[in-house]
């Protein structure tokens, strides 16, 4: 996770709730609303820094949620 250009670490657990706008899980959306697999974070965070929110306490994670770029939009093959 990226946190003003820098990588960020922590920890997720169990309990830790992971809602997506497309990147993480689910299909794109202007709003994190789909609920994510603590699986679906670590495949969608694979390729690259995904924008988040992350709530952390006591240096776990308890709430990651996803932040859509305000200029993208799903694909569209128009082909």
């Amino acid at each position: 996770m990226s946190v003003k250009g820098r990588n960020q670490q922590f920890y997720v657990a169990a309990g830790t709730e992971v809602y997506g706008a497309g990147t993480l899980c689910g299909t794109y959306s202007t709003r994190a609303t789909t609920r994510c697999s603590l699986g679906e974070l670590e495949s969608g965070s694979k390729s690259g820094s995904v924008a988040a929110d992350v709530v952390v306490k006591k240096g776990v994670a308890t709430r990651i949620t996803e932040r859509p770029a305000p200029d993208e939009d799903p694909a569209v093959d128009d082909q």
